[in-house]
């Protein structure tokens, strides 16, 4: 048993690839709060962790939708892939790992109901940051993070911006 438990931080160490999944609620900030209400957003990774250095870059699709706030029918649909670099925190002895997570992506916004009527499709350019948990044991893993999404509208003078709440599981291959 002993032997058992002492071996958890070596397997957490020896990590490369893992597959994610994931959603949750998206809460709209700043202006994008003034007109929607809080959303979901569902979301599959794929992450790899360098050898010997308490880094990983991970590669995500998304999709997410908010409800317009008013009684107008409509809906902000937004699909997004993002690369990411993500700093893990190691701790000896458990199997808790906090972690930073940040990078940038493109992100479709596609206005959606009766009301969008003249709304067209854009993508555009976005960054994101955030911080999380994750609870792993071998290959399976449990995980829970924030992240606030920062999508440039035009030259970057406005933006959209909205903060992701995940929780997920992770497959280590």
């Amino acid at each position: 048993m002993t032997t058992l438990v002492a071996g958890f931080p070596l397997l957490a160490q020896q990590r490369t690839w893992e597959f994610s999944i994931g959603g949750g609620p998206g809460a709209p900030i700043g202006d994008f709060n003034d007109g929607f209400d809080i959303g979901w957003h569902g979301l599959g990774a794929v992450s790899y962790t360098l050898p010997n250095l308490p880094l990983a870059v991970q590669v995500e699709a998304t999709y997410a939708q908010f409800a317009d706030a008013t009684p107008l029918d409509l809906k902000q649909r937004l699909f997004y892939g993002t690369g990411n670099l993500i700093y893990q925190f190691r701790l000896r002895q458990t199997v808790v790992e906090p972690y930073l997570i940040g990078g940038a992506g493109v992100y479709n916004l596609d206005p959606q109901g009766s009301d969008a009527v003249g709304a067209a499709t854009k993508t555009r350019f976005g960054v994101n940051g955030g911080a999380g948990l994750s609870f792993q044991v071998a290959t399976l893993g449990v995980f829970f993070e924030s992240r606030i999404h920062n999508v440039f509208e035009g030259m970057g003078t406005s933006s959209m911006q909205f903060n992701n709440f995940t929780l997920g599981a992770r497959f280590r291959m």
